[in-house]
């Protein structure tokens, strides 16, 4: 993010870093996701303390600043939570320090960034900005777990010569989900050209990081609204001939227990999968409003949502 203020600042963010994080007295570093920035809560919990680092951007310390601060800022806007952290000096340039988050008082969107204050020309000014880690404090804006679904990712040039028959319908996409006998494969769009080494960027930082989470969002998106339109089919598909009940096939039900999961109306994967099954017998009003609500589900299970919100609020000022 560029900073557009009429003092001496840093024009880059500076990097946030969360780590050593203990989860009422257990050590759960696991939960803290790097590539993402995100740190997973949503298991139940009462407190927790994560180490912060935030490292200044690279270049030169702007010229006309002195008494530089640096604090941690937990934001939570559901409940109206605000709350400062100073961070200490390190001998590698860095600020370390530590934050204690209590589960009474987060809830909904949770963020953690870093703030650098400094005196310019008299004044106490904000000369600096760090990345922002997002905090997952409700079940159901957790990611979907690792492995459910799974797929395995192949890389292929979708108008090459020997381009699975599976994405040869869909030459100019970016991806494609294809079911094979014992699995699901998700391929990517190799001929696009710098799509794989975007993907793969996982130290990108600026407007570079920010179109990667973007597009790595919708990819997942795509994904995972695939599964569960081919979860939905099968619910139908049984309700035709039998009572209505989940799919029976592992990555179906968890999918369709995930978005249910993401639905503020729906109390859980039964009802989820009766109002399928309702909605495709029903009026098409009925039909359009639940996977209305669906589409927007995996959208935030996906990342989808967080990508556009982030980068929106990136992007605000410029």
């Amino acid at each position: 993010m560029t900073l557009l203020l009429p003092w001496s600042s840093w024009r880059q963010e500076w990097e946030v870093r969360l780590d050593e994080v203990v989860v009422d007295g257990t050590e759960r570093s696991d939960i803290a996701s790097g590539d993402h920035r995100r740190l997973d809560l949503s298991e139940p919990w009462e407190s927790a303390t994560v180490r912060v680092t935030a490292v200044p951007a690279d270049g030169e310390r702007p010229d006309g600043i002195s008494g530089l601060i640096v604090h941690a800022l937990v934001t939570c806007r559901d409940t109206l939570w605000r709350a400062p952290v100073v961070l200490a000096p390190q001998e590698d340039g860095g600020w370390l320090g530590r934050v204690e988050l209590s589960s009474d008082v987060l809830a909904g969107t949770v963020e953690i960034t870093a703030t650098a204050t400094a005196t310019v020309d008299g004044s106490r000014r904000l000369v600096a900005l760090g990345t922002t880690w997002r905090v997952v404090v409700d079940p159901g804006d957790a990611p979907c777990p690792s492995g459910a679904p799974p797929f395995r990712t192949v890389w292929t040039a979708f108008r090459g010569d020997d381009a699975p028959a599976d994405v040869r319908g869909a030459p100019d996409s970016y991806a494609v989900v294809a079911a094979h006998a014992d699995e699901l494969v998700l391929y990517l769009n190799s001929g696009i050209e710098g799509l794989q080494d975007l993907l793969h960027a996982d130290r990108a930082r600026g407007p570079r990081r920010m179109v990667r989470e973007l597009v790595g969002a919708e990819v997942a998106r795509q994904a995972l609204a695939s599964v569960v339109r081919a979860a939905a089919g099968e619910v139908v598909e049984m309700s035709d001939v039998d009572t209505v009940s989940p799919p029976t096939g592992r990555t179906h039900r968890q999918a369709l227990d995930a978005v249910a999961r993401a639905m503020p109306e729906v109390a859980g994967l039964d009802e989820l999968v009766e109002r399928i099954a309702a909605a495709e017998h029903g009026p098409s009003a009925t039909r359009f409003a639940l996977w209305a609500e669906i589409d927007a589900a995996v959208a935030q299970l996906a990342g989808t949502t967080a990508a556009v919100s982030d980068a929106a609020k990136e992007v605000r000022f410029v």
